[in-house]
């Protein structure tokens, strides 16, 4: 298996675009058809060819 620099993010707080939608949780799977995170109270599935951007953090808790 090759090591996806996404895939580096599991376990992290991450925030994913996906058709103008963006979605934040905990990064725990990626695969060739979806990615899961865990988010406040739900678990989230995201197809992975609707994905537009994947980003380490959350811009609502961050400072800045």
């Amino acid at each position: 298996m090759y090591n996806n620099p996404i895939q580096t993010m599991t376990g992290k707080r991450v925030r994913v675009i996906a058709h103008d939608i963006a979605y934040t949780g905990l990064l725990v799977d990626v695969t060739e058809i979806s990615v899961e995170l865990q988010g406040d109270g739900q678990w989230i599935s995201i197809p992975v060819d609707s994905i537009s951007s994947i980003t380490e953090g959350d811009p609502e808790t961050s400072s800045g």
